[in-house]
């Protein structure tokens, strides 16, 4: 193994990657519309928060679902979502936020273990809702409504937060011997309200979890989350682990001069002004023997020489990711990814959507001549650099890593090789 010799400049951008994201959770991303790759950044995000289109059921007696099959490992039980913001367990509820990530509206999903039917339930429910809304108004109680060919007690609830009115509905039905919740928490008179139908549509869709883990491709419990933090291209797997590949025994290693297919043809890029901290990467730098990566479109990244280069699936190809290699065993691992930009056009307008899309990002670095933005996910443990092509602001990349952590620096230095191949 090579000596690691860090000089300061390279220490602050690897500590920057290493160390990445502390405030609030940071979900892989999840298209619920169409696939990322066929994207632009601008309709990724307009799809995720919902548009002004509303979901409309006529009868959920003959429901047939629509949307993302989740599996809540914790709760037994699997829902399919029409559409969301983003979906994660806290206090053994699930909230699946609709507008913004935890935030109201959303609806939430509980499990309970109850000696007693549905209306016992429902009493019990709000005897409890009344010892922690002293204002409590109780607007509407249904008894057999039936949704998905189940029979639910529906209860509207009404108390104050933050000076608004808060409308709170539950429908609570008998499942696999236990009792499931399924609420929508919304404040209308400032907008903040789920689609029309969702609350039914998710509740209509519950069902026991069939077969095994592996099929459910998305799931979440307490370690797992899923949301629509960005786009494929700039996560890893929902779950944090390494992608679904042909093989992980199969494929190549990694060998010096490798070239991976481009993207785009060249095109003229204005050049902004915008601080920036500069990085110098040399290979003596990196604590591995490593190889060059070559992408055809004008970039390259130094990898371990060990490690293999996994088949890259119709799925994964679908979600824009052009490379995928790492240590036999899946991980750690490294992905190379890329996404239509719309009208993300600068390093200033990159900064910003990662920011609101909910990444812990970091300031512009100059890796070795492409300027990129440093974000990532300690939950998560990833940490990835994106930046547009060389020669246009059409197309953006990430170079994103997993783990991602203090134990190991190897993700930071295949970050900081990132170089143009000129």
């Amino acid at each position: 193994m090579k000596k690691k010799v860090w000089k300061s400049a390279l220490a602050a951008a690897a500590a920057a990657v290493m160390f990445l994201g502390s405030a609030g959770s940071v979900y892989a991303g999840v298209s619920t519309k169409q696939d990322p790759s066929s994207m632009t950044l601008e309709d990724l995000f307009m799809s995720l928060l919902g548009g002004d289109d509303e979901l409309e059921y006529e009868s959920l007696e003959e429901f047939v679902p629509e949307g993302d099959v989740v599996a809540l490992d914790d709760l037994n039980i699997s829902v399919t979502v029409p559409e969301y913001e983003g979906i994660e367990q806290s206090d053994e509820n699930v909230y699946i936020y609709t507008m913004s990530e935890g935030s109201i509206p959303y609806v939430i999903i509980g499990e309970y273990d109850f000696d007693g039917d549905l209306e016992d339930f429902s009493d019990a429910f709000t005897n409890y809702m009344a010892r922690n809304y002293r204002d409590l108004d109780v607007d509407t109680v249904q008894e057999g409504l039936s949704l998905g060919g189940k029979d639910f007690t529906k209860v509207v609830y009404n108390y104050g937060i933050s000076g608004y009115n808060c409308s709170d509905t539950r429908l609570f039905t008998e499942l696999m011997g236990k009792i499931y919740m399924f609420g929508a928490k919304e404040v209308p008179e400032i907008g903040y309200t789920i689609p029309s139908g969702f609350l039914d549509s998710v509740a209509a869709s519950a069902a026991g979890l069939a077969g095994g883990y592996s099929d459910y491709a998305r799931h979440v419990d307490s370690t797992h989350s899923l949301g629509s933090s960005l786009m494929q291209a700039a996560t890893m797997d929902e779950n944090g682990a390494v992608p679904d590949t042909e093989s992980s025994d199969a494929g190549n290693l990694v060998g010096a001069g490798a070239v991976v297919g481009g993207i785009a043809s060249l095109h003229n890029k204005e050049e902004e002004k915008v601080e920036e901290e500069e990085v110098k990467f040399t290979e003596d730098m990196a604590d591995y023997d490593g190889a060059w990566i070559m992408f055809e479109d004008g970039f390259k990244i130094y990898l371990p020489s060990d490690w293999t280069q996994f088949d890259i699936t119709d799925q994964l190809a679908e979600q824009g990711v052009l490379y995928l290699a790492g240590d036999a065993s899946g991980s750690p691992y490294v992905k190379v990814a890329y996404l239509e930009s719309g009208d993300i056009d600068s390093i200033e307008t990159l900064k910003e959507s990662l920011e609101e899309a909910g990444f812990s990002v970091d300031k512009v670095y100059n890796f070795n001549g492409i300027r990129g933005i440093v974000y990532g996910s300690t939950e998560q443990q990833i940490s990835g650099v994106m930046f547009f092509h060389p020669d246009t602001t059409d197309y953006l990349f990430s170079v994103v890593g997993y783990p991602a952590d203090k134990e190991t620096n190897l993700v930071a230095s295949v970050i900081c090789s990132l170089s143009p191949t000129e």
